[in-house]
């Protein structure tokens, strides 16, 4: 049984069409299999018309997870989103995802807070920007993310060293 939320609807079949600088990256919700021990959603995201990264996502209680990555397991889950999505609430994060190379440690504190937003797709009233100051082995990292009410992930901004790449939502096609 599929789970989602208002906030990450889950539907099989359904596709985000996200602008990364010069070039469209879809992101495709797939079956629900069981991972890490939990019942998780498989979301693809193509580079055309190639899988480039696979991640498992769950919700468990009032939290939106990240229970595996390209088939590699977080150990405990991340934590992306707490549900439903309020401004002023925090979290600490301290996952470790297992890799055939090694461990990431992964490592921070997830903030949010209630902003409008706009993107190719539309303009979001009251939409919940997660920031994600971490640590991954050593590493500052600065996630920044937006979630739209019906809509999921409408944009993000990821910041390592000097470098940030942004995405931003072209169009969403969720089923019912």
């Amino acid at each position: 049984m599929p789970q989602d939320s208002s906030w990450f609807p889950m539907p099989e079949g359904g596709t985000w069409t996200y602008r990364l600088a010069n070039k469209q990256v879809i992101v495709r919700v797939g079956k629900v299999e069981k991972q890490a021990g939990v019942t998780a959603t498989r979301i693809e995201t193509l580079d055309k018309s190639d899988i480039v990264s696979v991640q498992h996502l769950a919700i468990v209680g009032d939290e939106l997870r990240r229970v595996a990555h390209d088939g590699e397991k977080l150990e405990p889950p991340l934590v992306l989103l707490k549900l439903p999505p309020v401004k002023a609430q925090a979290w600490d994060v301290k996952s470790t995802m297992t890799t055939r190379s090694g461990a990431d440690k992964i490592e921070g504190k997830c903030t949010t807070d209630e902003v409008d937003v706009k993107v190719p797709a539309g303009e979001y009233k009251k939409a919940v920007r997660v920031t994600a100051d971490l640590t991954i082995n050593g590493k500052k990292v600065a996630v920044v993310s937006w979630y739209a009410d019906n809509v999921g992930l409408v944009k993000q901004r990821l910041g390592i060293d000097v470098a940030t790449h942004e995405m931003e939502l072209e169009k969403a096609e969720l089923p019912k």
